[in-house]
């Protein structure tokens, strides 16, 4: 008996085990070595970086304690673990386009390991928000525009960031960015020679196996907001908020003139994503698929949230990049046979819910020809004053905040509700082979509940969901 009952605890274990979501992919060892940086100080930037270069092989592990610091361009190390006090207050020093790197410029570096930047004080039971559930990351002092990261990701394995509240003003680029690292010669006078040692830049590495969870931002604008994954493999997300841009992004495009779609196809890709409770407020977009012109693998996310944005989840067709449509930037790796528009192999998003506010949404003027005709027949001039137009963003003129939601789900990969894209066989596949451009379109599996509230009456009845077809018509009467 009691065999039989130590089974069954181990195998409803197991069950237990097996079924976490997402999975939890960090699993590095905490350094021995334990040291904390001095008191906040004009010299913070240079003690923090020394401490990680001086760490060694077996590495650190560096406390930062509450207090205001102002660092910039920390260049992070293998083996280094960052503890940072939730009541430590970061400001990124002027000059500095990014707070913490975690790449390596060149592909004969080492690769980066075992490194995680957290908070073990923070306390996550706490609201969204809440000061006492995070660290504080503040570049409000930068202006609209300006160029600026909390994190840049690149070229490691086996890492974890957590515990992070970011405080933005609109500026340019997403406060977490995830991009491939790239690098070999490249001739701006001469892209098409084929010669190895005039042209052969591509994609050498990617981010792999790593966890971003406990995050949020406030004050990002439209087109970015708090992570971007352009390439990831095997990386999973976790309780992030957003009030402004967009959340979470899947979205490809970095360095598209030296990567044809069918190069490298192995690396600079997303593909083994898990994802769960991904929140949006007052934004564009909670979850954003836009795979530009890679074919990536899959990702499945659970539980996603809008509270006044344009939309819950956006699932945008694959297309070819204005810079691959400039003959002047084709180079020998990305010539017009080599780029074709881009699709998810496999995509599934199970509960969403989308709560309507009539003006606090950031929208694009080409999301217009999207809204129900009560508001786009009202007249595309009211966009560029009031009401429904909103008030211009502080960075492009055709962006509008301030604007109501548009629709739950904006699943514009596909044409209409019917269309059913064959699961594509691999990289010789018909719409991908030879000459062949591929079309882009891919299929989301949305599961679970779709749950809308405040939007018009007739999103029941096209389940909360608008396609490509749906633009300037009468989808919803």
């Amino acid at each position: 008996m009691i065999k039989r009952n130590l089974l069954c605890f181990f195998l409803l274990c197991y069950v237990f085990s097996s079924a976490q979501f997402p999975v939890a992919r960090f699993d590095g060892s905490t350094p021995s070595t334990v040291v904390s940086l001095p008191d906040a100080n004009v010299k913070s930037t240079s003690q923090l970086q020394k401490l990680i270069n001086n760490a060694g092989p077996k590495g650190i592990k560096i406390s930062i304690p509450a207090g205001n610091y102002t660092l910039g361009q920390i260049n992070l190390a293998s083996n280094v673990h960052i503890d940072i006090d939730k009541d430590a207050y970061i400001t990124v020093a002027p000059g500095n386009n990014v707070l913490f790197n975690l790449r390596t410029r060149k592909i004969k570096d080492p690769k980066l390991e075992n490194i995680k930047i957290y908070c073990s004080n923070c306390d996550t039971s706490k609201p969204a928000y809440d000061d006492d559930r995070y660290y504080t990351i503040d570049y409000t002092s930068y202006g609209p525009k300006v160029r600026i990261r909390a994190f840049s990701i690149e070229r490691v394995e086996n890492f974890h960031i957590s515990d992070f509240k970011v405080l933005d003003n609109y500026t340019t680029h997403s406060a977490v960015n995830i991009v491939p690292l790239i690098t070999g010669p490249f001739s701006k006078k001469d892209p098409g020679n084929t010669d190895p040692n005039v042209n052969n830049r591509r994609a050498v590495a990617v981010a792999k196996k790593g966890d971003i969870i406990n995050g949020c931002i406030t004050g990002a604008a439209y087109g970015y907001g708090l992570i971007q994954v352009q390439c990831a493999v095997d990386v999973s997300f976790k309780d992030l908020y957003g009030v402004g841009g967009v959340t979470l992004r899947f979205e490809s495009g970095a360095g598209a003139t030296y990567i044809g779609t069918l190069i490298d196809t192995d690396i600079a890709v997303i593909k083994g994503i898990q994802a769960q409770n991904i929140n949006c407020t007052d934004g564009k977009v909670a979850l954003m698929l836009s795979p530009h012109g890679r074919i990536h693998g899959d990702v499945e996310v659970r539980d996603v949230t809008a509270t006044g944005c344009g939309f819950a989840v956006k699932a945008e067709g694959g297309f070819i990049d204005r810079e691959i449509r400039d003959p002047n930037n084709f180079s020998a790796n990305s010539n017009p046979s080599k780029y074709k528009k881009g699709i998810f192999q496999s995509v599934k998003v199970t509960n969403v819910t989308a709560i309507y506010k009539s003006n606090t949404a950031q929208i694009k003027a080409k999301d217009w020809k999207f809204y129900p005709e009560s508001i786009r027949l009202k007249d595309f001039n009211e966009f560029k004053k009031s009401p429904n137009g909103g008030i211009k963003s502080p960075t492009k003129p055709v962006i509008r905040y301030k604007t109501p939601s548009i629709a739950p789900i904006s699943y514009t990969s596909i044409d209409h509700e019917n269309d059913i894209i064959p699961k594509m066989k691999g990289l010789t596949d018909k719409r991908y082979a030879g000459n062949n451009e591929g079309d882009g379109k891919f299929n989301v599996e949305f599961t679970g509940t779709i749950s809308a509230k405040g939007f018009l009456d007739c999103f029941d009845s096209i389940n909360n969901t608008i396609y490509d077809e749906d633009a300037n018509s009468n989808y919803c009467q």
